[in-house]
């Protein structure tokens, strides 16, 4: 998933919903079921707007080193459809719109085509923004940062929880993602699980 996810889980935070929810080493759960999301693959234009929010976040410091050029793959970004990923957090739905990258941390075969005949392995490496807002309320609760480790032999990944905004101020945790590339190039979401923990 591809990107991400991808990564796409991450989400999880998204699992505080009430307002009167205390946030001192609070965890809770994130799961969605199968085709809960889509993934699209982004155009030149949206690969940079992605670029650009995701080093505004300034939660992924060894991406976007000072005077440098970005660790990340021209033109190799994910945002979910405008439908969102629907996603159950805690006793909660929410509503999930995802962005990502992908690092040159590994060199996958799914870019071989783009990048050359040794991009060879099976692993790639993924940042991602979720924006997650609660459905019963209609209201946006806040950001979460993600990196996202996807075997493309499984396509399954591990997102780690990096930071988040508003409600996931300091959010911490992990969700794995699975999924299921099309031939079109966009990934369906087929499972999350995992959790989220606020200190």
């Amino acid at each position: 998933m591809i990107a991400n996810k991808t990564l796409i889980t991450s989400i999880l935070a998204c699992l505080l919903v009430s307002p009167n929810l205390v946030f001192s080493d609070t965890c809770l759960t994130i799961k969605a079921e199968e085709n809960s999301g889509l993934l699209i693959p982004g155009d030149a234009n949206t690969c940079n707007q992605v670029r650009q929010t995701l080093k505004a976040s300034g939660k992924f410091p060894t991406v976007f080193p000072a005077y440098q050029t970005p660790r990340l793959y021209p033109g190799i970004c994910f945002v979910s459809s405008q439908e969102g990923i629907h996603a159950t957090l805690g006793q909660r739905e929410v509503l999930v719109q995802s962005i990502s990258a992908w690092t040159i941390d590994y060199k996958p075969f799914l870019l071989a085509p783009y990048f050359g005949p040794e991009f060879t392995e099976s692993m790639a490496s993924v940042i991602s923004q979720w924006t997650v807002t609660d459905v019963a309320r209609n209201r946006v609760l806040g950001k979460v940062y993600t990196t996202d480790a996807i075997n493309l032999n499984q396509f399954s990944e591990l997102d780690v929880i990096v930071g988040g905004t508003d409600r996931f101020l300091g959010a911490r945790g992990e969700a794995r993602i699975d999924s299921l590339p099309n031939p079109d190039g966009t990934v369906n979401l087929l499972g999350i699980n995992g959790s989220v923990c606020m200190h």
